[in-house]
């Protein structure tokens, strides 16, 4: 007999194989757009840790690590998306010229066995990295079919592995709660994905046993060759996660990462209950002893 929703084929897949490279950019918006929002904060961020070497550990279509790459960061990128190392590679071939371009380096990889992966591939020859980042809600992919946490778990502990010392672990998600709490969805519009091409996109939140194990983003994009076109043309994707909790994945860090410091931000600010009632995303920034 079959699930209804089988969550454990629905997370596990590579869901971006139905999503072109192109749709999801348009989703995520233009790249310097997206990437004024918070670029100052993060290179901040990792100067002040005195970070140099940086696995991007969502690399997706390459945003993020080109935009490190070009802040002078030596990258790693990685992802278990053979789609969407693709569309990297196109960026890092844009660098052949810059005599920097041996600093970038893109593996498919993941979470799961990281520190096998990353020395498979070389990645570890030069030693532990200064920075891990999980940007981009890519965290909840991860599915929790057993209700135990038991791939997260492993998840953090191999995020930790590769950390030096006094490292970082940057790792954000949606806020899910006010979603599980009775809000209509999670917020359309934020600081991360600034797209000017969202026609709607509804949430669908899904409970197992009267506990939410699966959240479905049904997006709709237009298309059209410009905005401005009166004919839209709407294409539609649909992404598979897991509503992790904002108390589920404090547990995590301090239970399986157990870092040094361990500060809370709310869409780039450091997380107030009292201003941030409802933030887009809370992101999550733990140093390793």
């Amino acid at each position: 007999m079959e699930a209804i929703f089988n969550t454990e084929t629905l997370l596990h897949r590579d869901q971006y194989e139905d999503i072109t490279a192109d749709l999801w950019d348009m989703y995520i918006g233009d790249a310097s757009t997206r990437t004024r929002g918070y670029n100052e904060w993060l290179c901040s961020l990792l100067r002040n840790y005195n970070c140099k070497r940086v696995l991007d550990a969502a690399t997706g279509t390459g945003v993020d690590s080109e935009m490190l790459f070009d802040e002078g960061f030596e990258v790693t990128s990685i992802d278990n998306s053979s789609e969407m190392l693709q569309k990297a590679e196109e960026l890092k071939n844009k660098k052949r010229g810059d005599p920097r371009a041996d600093t970038w380096f893109i593996y498919q990889a993941n979470w799961l066995q990281l520190e096998q992966d990353l020395s498979t591939s070389g990645a570890l020859d030069q030693g532990q990295y200064d920075a891990v980042l999980l940007l981009g809600n890519s965290f909840t992919h991860l599915p929790n079919e057993d209700q135990k946490f038991t791939l997260q778990k492993i998840a953090m502990q191999n995020f930790r592995k590769v950390l030096r010392p006094g490292g970082i672990l940057v790792l954000d998600h949606r806020n899910y709660d006010t979603a599980m709490n009775g809000s209509p969805g999670v917020q359309k519009k934020n600081l991360y994905y600034t797209g000017n091409r969202l026609e709607k996109m509804d949430t669908y939140m899904i409970a197992k046993n009267g506990k939410f194990n699966l959240v479905v983003l049904d997006v709709f994009l237009n298309v059209a060759k410009s905005v401005k076109d009166s004919d839209k043309k709407v294409k539609n994707f649909k992404l598979f996660l897991y509503p992790l909790s904002l108390e589920s994945v404090n547990s995590l860090i301090e239970d399986n990462f157990k870092p040094k410091k361990h500060v809370l931000y709310a869409d780039f600010e450091v997380f107030d209950p009292k201003k941030n009632t409802q933030p887009g995303f809370f992101c999550h920034v733990a140093q390793k002893h």
